[in-house]
This record gives C-alpha cells, sequence and structure tokens, in this order.
C-alpha cells in the first residue's frame, strides 16, 4: 500500500509493518536487553520503510530473533567498557535547525565544521560518546555521526 501518512510522519508500508509487530532497532534493542549497536551488527532486518520528515529509510526486525543472534548481541555487549580518552582533538559537523513539513525546503541549509581541542571524550555505550570540552560543555554524540572524527592532539585535522 503506497503512500505515506503525515499525521504519523511514516509510509503506510511502515504502519503496516508495524501492526504486523515488526520493530525498529531502537525497540527491538530495549525488548532484547541490548545495546543498539548489537542489534544493527547482529540482527536480521526483515523489512526497510521511510519515516520522519526526512523521509528517512528505517530497518524494521522481527521480534523473535533467533537464539543465536541473541548469544551474539549479548557476548558483543559483556565485551565492551565503558572508557575514556583524555586530551584529544574532536571534529563534527553541526547542523541548523530544520524546516520539518511537506512544504519545507532545506536546500540551502549547510552544516558548519566543529573543532574542539583539549576534549576529554567518553564511550559510554558501543554506540555513544559524551565529549566533555574545556569551556565545561557535555556534547553527546553517536559514533556512526557523519563527519564525527575523533583523534589525539598530534593529529591535524
Amino acid at each position: 500500500m503506497a503512500g505515506y501518512d503525515y499525521e504519523s510522519w511514516k509510509s503506510n508500508n511502515a504502519i503496516e509493518a508495524e501492526q504486523k509487530g515488526l520493530l525498529k532497532a531502537g525497540e527491538l534493542a530495549r525488548r532484547l536487553g541490548v545495546s543498539l549497536a548489537a542489534v544493527k551488527h547482529f540482527a536480521i532486518a526483515e523489512e526497510r520503510h521511510h519515516v520522519g520528515g526526512g523521509y528517512a529509510m528505517v530497518e524494521y526486525y522481527r521480534t523473535p530473533q533467533a537464539d543465536h543472534h541473541i548469544a551474539e548481541m549479548k557476548q558483543f555487549d559483556s565485551q565492551f567498557r565503558p572508557h575514556s580518552l583524555l586530551d584529544v582533538t574532536v571534529s563534527y559537523l553541526e547542523w541548523p535547525n530544520f524546516k520539518v513539513g511537506r512544504w519545507a525546503n532545506n536546500r540551502k541549509s549547510k552544516p558548519t565544521n566543529v573543532k574542539c581541542e583539549h576534549c576529554r571524550v567518553t564511550f559510554s555505550t558501543p554506540n555513544t560518546v559524551v565529549i566533555f570540552t574545556p569551556d565545561g560543555r557535555q556534547i553527546t554524540k553517536r559514533t556512526t555521526t557523519t563527519g564525527l572524527v575523533i583523534g589525539d592532539n598530534s593529529d591535524a585535522l
């Protein structure tokens, strides 16, 4: 059933997939008690559908995953230990606020490259880093964020 439901900001096929019991990666991770990174790495997606104002393509997963996939996900998470990097340079893209809606025009919006030196970076989960800047700001980013570069201060970014 093609089309887009602008009240729920999902394609009609995404709504149908949710009615069939399929879950997005974050929902499956919560249900299984594992990290999002483990789900994206080991679970097999059943379908992909458009959601949101930017029509992002999102994977949908079947709720009962194979036992060996669940064991791999738990093993992946058990090997992760939160750790920090001291005195690193971090570079990432900062995007302006986008307008959302059917007639929104964001073509002229460009990201700004932000570079922070002498930061402490903590990998709190396999998929999340927290950046502590020298001026006291705390910035949370996903490790999969486009444009995120974490390097020591000897590297020229």
